[in-house]
């Protein structure tokens, strides 16, 4: 279930590094896999060939980078409801993730909220953790519109 939704006012008054989100992903299937590289037409048979893939040294299928990437700007989108919207995202891989990891994401305030008389931006980090190891990093801005 996503959390309730951030409004300005709450926003406001939230310090650098309050954790608002936490969500945990069920572990990634290679048949998920194989469905996502179809629906989206990928066509780099390291994340649907297991053989292929530790042929090229990793020990099971890669995860999708798109398919992390939208993980990621979820866990932001969760956050608001309109008009309120995500202005901005700039996510960044650390680290790889495979067939059969859960990933864990946390959503943490990353810098002073910003007051404007329009409403409220709100920095965010997103970040994803596989058995407690970063492998995934998102930073973004929530402008949640004062109401």
């Amino acid at each position: 279930m996503p959390p309730a939704c951030i409004d300005w006012h709450v926003a406001s008054t939230l310090a650098v590094g309050s954790v608002v989100h936490r969500v945990e992903l069920p572990a990634v299937s290679s048949t998920q896999l194989a469905f996502y590289c179809a629906a989206v037409r990928v066509a780099d048979p390291i994340h649907y060939d297991r053989e292929f893939a530790r042929r090229f040294g990793f020990p099971k299928l890669v995860v999708n980078g798109s398919l992390r990437i939208s993980w990621l700007i979820r866990a932001l989108a969760d956050l608001v409801s309109p008009p309120d919207f995500v202005s901005s995202i700039k996510c960044s891989h650390r680290g790889p993730m495979f067939a059969g990891d859960a990933l864990a994401l946390e959503v943490v305030v990353s810098d002073a909220p910003q007051i404007t008389e329009a409403g409220c931006e709100l920095p965010c980090r997103v970040i994803g953790r596989v058995d407690g190891k970063l492998i995934d990093q998102a930073d973004g801005t929530l402008f949640l519109v004062r109401r």
